[in-house]
């Protein structure tokens, strides 16, 4: 598949700090969902350095790098591309962990890899574990606002905008059509029920954390609590 730069994205980030783009007060890995990404202060730092720094003052051409190349490494697909005849490969049929099974298992069996574009930049506005602090911002008006105003000029953005809203328009419109169509594809979800469910929330107060992150916390618990274990099934 193929990505733009997308701010707020884990690899994107982590091209940005490779390229000397960006600073940041510790190493950030080129790992997906860095443990940086559930924190949505600074979700909103980053956006906020795009919005001042180089979309508002329309530096982010500064920010074009290239094109990287990514292989056996899951990372979040906020916006990508892809060519269908790959795609056809597994017949479109996705299984499971969508992210994990485009990023990762389907490209190791069809001998593919990925690639950022970071010549084009989208924005990712929020993850889940972000949304609590990227709520209580202004961040999404100002974006609106920098699109609206971009309206009346000749730019691509005045282009992009004319054309989204058009789009918008039309799927609000053709909602109830849109929403009564099946899936033109496959797709099978597998949901593992929530344990201990009723336990999470006094135990998020005690930790001084939001609930969110225990799922996350649990299972790094669980995994270095049994560390003596069998690995290697036969």
């Amino acid at each position: 598949m193929v990505s733009p730069l997308v701010i707020n994205n884990d690899i994107s980030t982590y091209i940005l700090q490779s390229e000397g783009l960006i600073k940041l007060e510790s190493y950030f890995g080129a790992n997906s969902y860095n443990l940086k990404w559930y924190n949505g202060h600074f979700a909103k730092e980053l956006h906020e350095w795009f919005l001042d720094d180089f979309l508002l003052p329309r530096k982010y051409t500064s920010l074009h790098c290239g094109c990287h190349e990514v292989a056996l490494n899951r990372y979040a697909i906020n916006a990508v591309a892809w060519f269908g005849k790959d795609f056809n490969l597994f017949k479109g049929e996705v299984i499971g962990d969508d992210e994990e099974f485009l990023t990762v298992s389907i490209p190791s069996q069809i001998d593919k890899i990925h690639c950022f574009d970071c010549n084009t930049i989208a924005v990712h506005f929020s993850f889940s574990l972000q949304r609590k602090i990227l709520d209580q911002t202004d961040i999404l008006s100002r974006y609106k606002s920098f699109l609206e105003n971009s309206h009346n000029t000749s730019d691509e953005f005045a282009l992009a905008f004319h054309r989204t809203q058009n789009i918008l328009i039309e799927i609000n419109k053709n909602q109830q059509y849109i929403l009564s169509k099946p899936l033109s594809h496959s797709y099978r979800q597998i949901v593992h029920p929530i344990r201990y469910k009723w336990f999470r929330k006094p135990l998020a107060v005690i930790m001084g954390i939001d609930a969110s992150y225990l799922t996350y916390v649990w299972n790094f618990y669980k995994y270095i609590r049994n560390a003596n274990r069998k690995y290697i099934v036969k």
